[in-house]
């Protein structure tokens, strides 16, 4: 029985997202990048905690 407290696993694949993004945005790996790595930190950071925030937790596996 579900009482809302107790956290929900939710797997997350984070190397299959980045894959899935590569192939639809046609990113070339061998190109720099534009996008600034605090950008990317800053992003990711507030991604887990709006992750965490909620009742749900997802796990970067």
């Amino acid at each position: 029985m579900a009482d809302g407290l107790t956290p929900h696993y939710l797997p997350v694949k984070l190397h299959r997202i980045i894959q899935n993004a590569t192939q639809i945005f046609h990113i070339d790996k061998r190109k720099p990048s534009d996008v600034e790595l605090s950008y990317i930190v800053g992003e990711s950071d507030d991604m887990v905690a709006a992750a965490s925030s909620s009742r749900y937790y997802v796990e970067m596996l």
